[in-house]
């Protein structure tokens, strides 16, 4: 289901879907659309999922209140962020204003330190390679749709309601999801292949530097 959130409903939408019972914060799964080179980086699209249900923002149409409650998000460390590719993210979320910390899991790090042979660190690549998911076969026939500032997606599969939903909203929304899943199997390979000290205390500090 997609659905056009009102402007400056981000940050109600947030504290209602991506905590916990308890009113905590969940593990989400960020994904950054756009550009994500240094000097060229620029963010179409950022979406965040708890792997149950995602937002989707258009950082060029959102309203200020929704853009500071996703800064807000993004900029703190309460919230563990999962991002495939966290300093391209950063990049392009840099170049719209926006900060990025509390980054705790980056899939395609961990994915190079278990498959160096590995010819791509996507996440359609990952998802594909460690989860046995084909992200493009979940697609909905390239339904373009109309350009909205935000999408509350509750499910991730091509439906009636999800055809009226664009394609890149979509598309993020999706990789968002997998990204917690990502984040636990490459873990338990990590720890499988002993190199989760060579993860945590070398690669992911070096690349937050970066």
């Amino acid at each position: 289901l997609g659905r056009d959130l009102a402007p400056g409903a981000l940050g109600e939408w947030l504290s209602a879907h991506l905590t916990d019972d308890d009113g905590g914060p969940r593990l989400l799964g960020l994904d950054v659309a756009g550009t994500l080179r240094p000097g060229q980086a620029d963010a179409t699209a950022i979406a965040l999922s708890d792997s149950r249900a995602a937002v989707v923002v258009d950082p060029a149409l959102a309203a200020p209140e929704d853009e500071s409650a996703l800064a807000g998000l993004l900029g703190g460390t309460e919230t563990p962020l999962v991002v495939t590719d966290a300093k391209g993210a950063w990049h392009a979320l840099h170049a719209r204003g926006l900060p990025l910390d509390g980054v705790v899991f980056d899939p395609a790090l961990a994915g190079y330190l278990c498959r160096p042979e590995q010819r791509g660190y996507d996440v359609d690549s990952l998802a594909q390679r460690w989860l046995g998911v084909d992200l493009e076969a979940l697609g909905d026939d390239g339904a373009d749709g109309q350009a909205q500032t935000a999408f509350n997606l509750d499910a991730l599969t091509a439906s009636e309601e999800s055809d009226a939903v664009p394609a890149q909203a979509l598309a993020a929304a999706r990789r968002a999801a997998v990204q917690g899943d990502l984040a636990e199997v490459l873990e338990s390979e990590l720890r499988r292949r002993e190199a989760e000290v060579l993860f945590t205390e070398l690669e992911m500090p070096v690349a937050a530097t970066l």
